[in-house]
């Protein structure tokens, strides 16, 4: 009986305790219902607010503010490079300036020519050119073209800092260097070196150039037999030569601009080709004590070189391939080239050119000679400067 009893017992409690168990669970299904309605609810709301409007993340702000750090960094590390440069340059100068000894022969002026103060003005023309003749004829007329450079040439020689008084000037070439078209006494006052002379106060412009005079054997007082008469103590030398070869040669005197082909006496590409190597090996080579410029300047487009080749263009050489052939050969042996032809510069072609300052299509009077003097001092600053 008691055993009954005892099991009866706990069958009731058993029923109790799920009877509890089932509504605790109910409460918390019933609540866990209540809390995803609420979150759906809210996220509903989230969703309707966002595409009113009213709720939104500032992308942009986030960028901006990236975009501002970044260039905050970039520009800190600009000051510490620029900060390190500036400390290596100190540096470097105090290393240079420990070097000088007082048993240096020489004191270099800072004004003179071998310690020219770099101030290259951003634009200054590019000392050569990609453009060809014609395409910068097409730009503007050669005598559109010979005004502005020559304003420019003006600018340069009036900001130049450099003192030429100890400078000595040698020129090599032919009627165009000599003067022609002046009188004798014009010649000393008008001709392009007596005018550079002026222009760049030298102590001395040696003017070695004859009327007629070729570059080859071919003609008279070739040049590349008269280069032995230029001083050794020359500071600058000019060979301005190549008008008479060009007007009076064909294409076997011409020879060939390829080096493999080119050393050959009695052609103007061989005799060019000694010229500027005999030059460069005496005056720069054998000098290097003493300061030493080489020029060759490259002759204007010449119409009266046109009327020649157009006679047998078959047998004649065009202008534009003799101022190819100074173009390439000069720089080898050290030579810098102004370069007339293709700059446009003071073409006979061109009327007003020849109205102006070549009168008779060849050589200048005195502004021809002047914007011509004007132009190689223009560019033996900028030269120097750079």
């Amino acid at each position: 009986m008691k055993g009954i009893v005892v099991r009866i017992g706990y069958m009731l409690l058993g029923s109790l305790l799920t009877i509890c168990v089932m509504l605790v669970y109910d409460e918390y299904i019933a609540g866990r219902h209540e809390e995803a309605a609420i979150e759906i609810t809210t996220v509903e709301e989230a969703a309707a607010s966002m595409a009113e409007g009213t709720v939104s993340y500032d992308f942009e702000a986030e960028a901006e503010e990236k975009l501002a750090q970044l260039k905050a960094e970039a520009e800190q590390k600009k000051q510490e490079e620029l900060k390190k440069a500036e400390e290596e340059k100190e540096t470097e100068e105090v290393t240079e300036a420990e070097t000088v000894t007082v048993e240096e022969e020489k004191t270099v002026s800072a004004n003179s020519i071998e310690a020219a103060p770099v101030k290259w003005i951003q634009d200054y023309p590019k000392v050569s050119s990609d453009k060809t003749l014609q395409e910068k004829q097409q730009e503007r007329s050669s005598y559109e073209e010979t005004l502005a450079v020559n304003a420019f040439d003006k600018k340069v020689i009036e900001n130049s800092t450099i003192d030429f008084s100890d400078v000595k000037i040698t020129i090599l070439g032919d009627s165009l260097s000599a003067g022609s078209n002046l009188s004798d006494e014009e010649q000393d006052e008008y001709s392009y070196p007596a005018q550079l002379k002026e222009i760049l106060g030298c102590k001395e412009v040696l003017n070695l150039s004859v009327g007629g005079s070729s570059v080859s054997t071919l003609g008279d007082n070739a040049m590349v037999e008269r280069w032995r008469e230029i001083p050794k103590d020359s500071d600058i030398i000019i060979v301005f030569g190549g008008t008479n070869d060009m007007l009076f040669e064909n294409k076997w005197d011409f020879g060939f601009i390829e080096i493999e082909k080119r050393i050959k006496e009695d052609t103007f590409c061989g005799d060019f080709d000694t010229l500027v190597s005999k030059i460069e090996y005496r005056y720069l080579e054998h000098n290097k004590e003493n300061y030493c410029k080489l020029l060759c300047i490259n002759p204007p487009s010449n119409i009266h070189a046109d009327e020649f080749f157009i006679t047998k263009p078959e047998n004649l050489i065009h202008q534009s391939v003799w101022a190819e052939a100074i173009n390439t050969i000069a720089p080898e042996y050290g030579f810098e080239v102004i370069d007339f032809y293709n700059n446009n510069l003071l073409d006979t072609h061109d009327a007003q050119v020849v109205e102006q300052f070549m009168p008779d299509g060849t050589h200048g009077n005195a502004e021809g000679y002047r914007i011509i003097a004007e132009h190689i001092a223009s560019q033996i600053i900028q030269r120097i400067e750079q």
